[in-house]
């Protein structure tokens, strides 16, 4: 099977744009080294994902350090599969690998699924086939579509597994 893949969009996803969402308390070492709070779930989603055999990526457009990023999760106890910044996004764009320099692209970094609340990215998975799904600031519970949209993907995913094996 291959790698199972989720990225993480970075403002308005998992970061707030504008107090769009209630944020955990900072924790440990990584609330001194960088201002933005993450949104209430997000580490207890990770976590959960990662002990399901999934690689965690962050995605942004933004021209954040990805060693700053990295770091960050890093002292919150999750190690990130890679991040994606708008320099890696628009080499891909350059080598033809995403269609768009505005627009995220899964296919372009091996990803199996994004998660981003840009209506946009949503729009591109189905216009260019492949996975996504949009986070809302609309519902508390945000991490339940994303863990129920993962685990069905896994199990799409396995019985391919097992074929080949046969």
């Amino acid at each position: 099977m291959d790698k199972k893949r989720i990225a993480f969009g970075w403002s308005g996803t998992l970061v707030p744009e504008v107090g769009e969402f209630f944020c955990e308390e900072p924790q440990g070492l990584g609330a001194l080294f960088f201002q933005p709070r993450l949104r209430v779930g997000t580490l207890e989603l990770l976590r959960a994902l990662q002990s399901e055999g999934w690689e965690i990526w962050i995605y942004t457009l933004s021209h954040l350090p990805q060693s700053r990023i990295a770091l960050y999760f890093r002292l919150n106890g999750i190690r990130l599969g890679g991040v994606i910044t708008a320099q890696e996004h628009g080499s891909a764009h350059r080598a033809g690998r995403a269609p768009s320099r505005s627009q995220k692209h899964g296919p372009a970094f091996g990803l199996t699924l994004i998660a981003d609340d840009k209506l946009g990215t949503r729009q591109a998975g189905l216009r260019h086939g492949f996975e996504t799904i949009l986070v809302t600031n609309c519902h508390k519970d945000w991490t339940g579509p994303i863990l129920s949209h993962c685990r069905s993907l896994a199990r799409q995913q396995e019985p391919e597994a097992l074929a080949l094996a046969a």
